[in-house]
Parts: structure tokens; C-alpha cells; sequence
């Protein structure tokens, strides 16, 4: 049986952290794509996925790869983003989504 680091480590410390890193962050992935999943009703899901994968206020996602994320299937997510649009919260553009009211879709996620 074998004990301590894996042969090399000890050697490389920054090889080590690199692979930790990277492991690190699939595990947070994957746990963030189960609470994406668990998030409740299917506007909570959709508003969920939109706060987490924002970047400068903008999320690019085809309507149709946003309802894979959530389980949806692309009409359903269409409704949501038009309830959410109407409410204030998105502007929905070709395959992305334009976010305004941040905390207040922050809110319908279940997040605050």
C-alpha cells in the first residue's frame, strides 16, 4: 500500500495545485449543475441558470440550449423569458439574453 503524495509532487508543488485547480472546479461545476437542476419550478430553474452563467450582464445561450441546461423543452423556456421580459427583468435577443433587473431575477431564483 502505498502512502503520501503521488511520485513527482513533492518535486513540482505547482503541477499539484494545477491539478487541483482543475479538479476542484469540475467538482463545483458539477454541483452547480445539480442545484441548476433541483432549483424548483421551471421559471426558478431558467432565472437560476441565468444569474449564474451572466457575464457583464449578458448571458449567450440559444433558447434551445437554455432548456437543455433546465430539462425544459424550447417552447416552455419561451413562455418563461417573455413572463420575465414582460416582468422587466430580461431582454431577450438571437441567442442571448440581456439581463436588467439583476436582483430582482436574483429574487425569482430563489437566491435572495
Amino acid at each position: 500500500m502505498r502512502s503520501g503524495s503521488p511520485p513527482g509532487w513533492k518535486e513540482r508543488p505547482s503541477l499539484a495545485w494545477h491539478w487541483l485547480h482543475s479538479v476542484s472546479s469540475r467538482v463545483a461545476g458539477f454541483w452547480n449543475r445539480v442545484i441548476e437542476l433541483l432549483a424548483g419550478d421551471l421559471e426558478a430553474q431558467v432565472a437560476f441558470v441565468l444569474v449564474r452563467r451572466a457575464e457583464h450582464g449578458v448571458v449567450h445561450l440559444s433558447q434551445a440550449h437554455l432548456a437543455e441546461l433546465v430539462g425544459g423543452n424550447r417552447s416552455s423556456v419561451n413562455r418563461v423569458l417573455k413572463r420575465l421580459e414582460e416582468q422587466g427583468l430580461v431582454s431577450v435577443h438571437y441567442g442571448q439574453v440581456e439581463i436588467l433587473d439583476e436582483a430582482k431575477l436574483a429574487k425569482a431564483a430563489g437566491l435572495e
